[in-house]
């Protein structure tokens, strides 16, 4: 079993400054990509099968219909997302799988140069699941 590295929140907002750095041409998206697979714990092909109409939006939260799940956002990062919109697309993360495998390259080399780590997007849905899982349990119910 190949074992995928998990990032720590300090890891995500690495990699968000990176790639706010770079001069790729999807940055915004690339980023949003990468923020919603952490706040959603979605897996890549989650992301980039999206729709505008897979959002339901509320006063004080909006749901992400998946397949098999329902994840909310908030309204605030909804917002963010909307920037993205493409009247072209109805997709919300409109980037090819290539282009998400190039930047998770430029990622992997940026953050472990020295390739020690099995760094690949589902680090990403990884990262998000475990800082959730911190959180609830230090929670007290």
């Amino acid at each position: 079993m190949i074992n995928i590295s998990t990032l720590s929140m300090n890891d995500v907002k690495e990699v968000v400054s990176f790639i706010s750095g770079t001069k790729y041409n999807k940055k915004e998206t690339m980023k949003n990509l990468i923020l919603f697979s952490v706040d959603t714990a979605a897996c890549l092909q989650e992301c980039l099968t999206l729709k505008w109409s897979d959002f339901q939006v509320y006063d004080d939260h909006v749901d992400v219909n998946f397949k098999n799940r329902i994840a909310k956002i908030s309204v605030k990062f909804y917002n963010q997302l909307s920037v993205l919109r493409n009247k072209n697309s109805d997709r919300v993360f409109d980037i090819s799988n290539h282009s998400v495998n190039v930047m998770m390259t430029a990622i992997r080399e940026y953050l472990d140069p020295l390739n020690s780590r099995n760094i690949t997007f589902h680090s990403f849905k990884k990262a998000g699941v475990s800082f959730t899982r911190k959180i609830l349990a230090s929670t007290k119910f």
